[in-house]
């Protein structure tokens, strides 16, 4: 029997769609769709998808606005790497096993201290947090493969800084606002770029601009982009 789950994101906070979105497509079997319906273009989450789920989707309009978009998002394999984290296990074991799960704790406000001795499943619904969604950020952060050594270049602080997580959000496409910012750059500044994935597409582009990247995740959908220009193409 197939499965497919309708989920109505337009009245949830921009901020909390994605996760909210990735939370129940971690809950689909093969075989499974999730119907999306959002009130915009869902171009950034294409991105993201094609970028943490390639060859695990298959993405097909079904209502291209004005007003509303609607998406079928088929569930066509599954590469789940393997759950560490349970939401049985304490906010204090949680901390103490994965030293790397504590930033993602403490952005939720989960408490180490006096919380730390409830369940992550208690302590996320008290704090207002998905506990599915959670968990789906607990296991991406401490099953992720360890990233390259951060160069010392991309240890200073940048010549520019752009944000574009929240356009990103909003279904905006900030392409030529990044290019626009890397383009007075000179030898050996740098541009550090705030995005909800690492943006492949744009590091080739700015590669074929003379520029070198180091990519850092720091959260679920919080990626920084660092760029510094190497010759003057």
């Amino acid at each position: 029997m197939k499965t497919e789950v309708m989920l109505d994101v337009r009245s949830v906070p921009p901020p909390m769609r994605h996760p909210k979105i990735f939370a129940a497509w971690e809950r689909l079997p093969v075989g499974g769709s999730l119907k999306l319906v959002n009130d915009h273009d869902p171009k950034p989450l294409f991105y993201v998808f094609n970028a943490e789920k390639a060859g695990e989707f298959e993405w097909t309009p079904v209502l291209q606005g004005p007003g509303t978009w609607s998406v079928s998002i088929k569930r066509v394999a599954s590469h789940k790497k393997e759950q560490l984290i349970a939401l049985s296990l304490t906010v204090n074991e949680v901390a103490a096993r994965y030293p790397k799960a504590q930033e993602v704790l403490i952005r939720h406000g989960l408490d180490m201290c006096c919380g730390g001795i409830h369940p992550l499943e208690l302590a996320a619904r008290a704090h207002g947090v998905d506990p599915a969604a959670l968990l789906a950020e607990l296991n991406a952060v401490v099953c992720a493969g360890e990233e390259p050594e951060r160069p010392s270049w991309a240890k200073e602080p940048a010549t520019r800084e752009i944000d574009v997580r929240e356009e990103l959000r909003d279904g905006g496409e900030p392409f030529n606002k990044v290019m626009a910012a890397s383009a007075p750059l000179r030898k050996g500044q740098t541009l550090l770029v705030r995005s909800i994935f690492e943006a492949a597409p744009l590091a080739r582009a700015l590669e074929n601009k003379g520029f070198e990247h180091w990519a850092h995740r720091a959260g679920e959908l919080d990626w920084k982009l660092f760029f510094r220009k190497r010759s003057a193409r």
